[in-house]
């Protein structure tokens, strides 16, 4: 009767131990359709479509930071946002105040104080003549 209850107990921790086991292996890889490992799920860009209101060089912890004062589209005219992008980003600009753009940044800001600005492009406004546009 002893050894029947030894031979029960250590069936049950061995049990409990596999369990334990199985259950702390790490998740299968997910890969897509073609096979490869999945590198990331969210996309790693921020995108600001407006116009640059105002642009000053700033030096913060010995770093050159391009503040962009941004009015994006749809809000109120005295709305505007504070956009930092890393280092002297004025060669970049090539653009008239008034045009619309669209700003491509790291969405994380890769260093403390600021964004890595990847491209900058003006949008064209079309301009309506009133015809119908779907022919």
């Amino acid at each position: 009767m002893k050894l029947a209850g030894i031979l029960l107990l250590a069936l049950l921790v061995h049990s409990v131990c596999n369990t334990i086991l199985l259950s702390a292996t790490p998740a299968p890889v997910r890969k897509t359709d073609s096979g490869f490992p999945l590198g990331y799920q969210d996309n790693p860009y921020d995108y600001k479509f407006g116009r640059v209101v105002t642009v000053d060089l700033t030096k913060q912890d010995g770093q050159i930071i391009t503040n962009f004062t941004f009015q994006p589209v749809g809000t109120y005219l005295t709305f505007t946002e504070q956009v930092p992008l890393c280092g002297d980003q004025n060669d970049k600009l090539n653009f008239n105040i008034d045009d619309v753009v669209v700003i491509t940044m790291t969405k994380r800001m890769t260093r403390r104080f600021c964004h890595d600005l990847l491209r900058i492009d003006v949008i064209e406004q079309a301009h309506s003549t009133g015809s119908d546009l779907t022919k």
